[in-house]
């Protein structure tokens, strides 16, 4: 029996690469997924096979996502292969695979054959993932201010660092586009023309470290339409139980609002709809914190001292 590999290459793919597709496709070649031949049963069927995170990281792991069906409606079972640079590194039931001790720059790929007990389904393959350094202590990145609201001219990329992040020693370099437009931007601060409503803006941040470029960081967000303006809270009539207050706001774009309670003493109340919030007797004389929100998604906090 002769076996063939045949890799449709339309674009530049390096030799790791294309040796990753080979070693996975290799492992299985002549075998005959069983069928109808056996009892009338029916294999299964893989729709999907993707490593789930876009930028892996060394020292981190790996996890596969699997989409499956059985025209029977049989149980399903998995074998995955993992490759690493076009070999064998683990094979069994497992989905998560771990890149501790691997190098930057090196190919890591699955394969995945479905089984319901009696059939075997053909063999699936994920791309190739490209593994990352990794720079300790980076948490993740937000975008300030939070959220972005069409009229905005400047927009702040912040690194969050870990307890174990070292700030005086790390760089970043950002890379920053609006609607896929590339900003001259490559500082944490974007400055742009006045945002406008559904726009989206994103930014990639890259860690350095000496010569050492980690894994980048990437964010988005959609342009919402202008904040509400809180412009002040009334003070109204007292009884036995509660101490009563209003939200005085309104919407530039002459929105729907909703009021809502951030943070306030225990069994405080509120009317999502009036703004009207009644704080218990007793429990007044502590730090109150307001929200506001439009239908676009934008908000606005106000934090008060309530009396006694």
């Amino acid at each position: 029996m002769s076996c063939s590999l045949s890799i449709n290459n339309t674009g530049k793919a390096t030799a790791a690469a294309l040796a990753v597709a080979a070693v996975l496709s290799a492992a299985g070649c002549g075998q005959k997924p069983k069928g109808q031949a056996d009892g009338g049963n029916r294999p299964p069927e893989i729709s999907l096979v993707r490593i789930q995170q876009d930028q892996p990281a060394v020292d981190g792991q790996l996890t596969l996502e699997v989409k499956s069906s059985d025209p029977d409606g049989d149980l399903v079972f998995y074998r995955v292969e993992w490759a690493v640079n076009g070999k064998a590194a683990q094979t069994g039931q497992s989905q998560q695979f771990s890149t501790r001790g691997l190098s930057p720059g090196d190919l890591v790929a699955a394969r995945v054959q479905a089984s319901d007990g009696s059939s075997l389904s053909g063999w699936a393959s994920s791309g190739t993932a490209v593994l990352w350094p990794k720079l300790a202590g980076i948490d993740g990145l937000s975008l300030e201010p939070s959220p972005l609201t069409a009229g905005l001219t400047s927009v702040s990329a912040i690194p969050r660092l870990s307890a174990a992040g070292k700030p005086d020693q790390m760089s970043f370099v950002f890379r920053w586009t609006v609607d896929g437009r590339a900003s001259r931007d490559s500082g944490g601060t974007m400055s742009t023309e006045p945002l406008r409503k559904g726009q989206t803006v994103a930014v990639e941040a890259i860690p350095v470290m000496g010569d050492t470029r980690g894994r980048p960081f990437r964010m988005t967000a959609k342009v919402v339409g202008p904040a509400p303006v809180i412009s002040g809270v009334e003070s109204l009539e007292r009884d036995s139980l509660w101490d009563n207050y209003r939200i005085l706001a309104s919407d530039p774009g002459s929105e729907p609002l909703t009021y809502s309670l951030v943070s306030a003493p225990p069994g405080s109340r509120i009317d999502q709809a009036q703004g009207t919030f009644a704080i218990p007797r007793g429990e007044s004389g502590g730090e109150v914190v307001l929200r506001v929100s439009n239908r676009s998604g934008s908000w606005a906090e106000r934090r008060l001292e309530t009396a006694p």
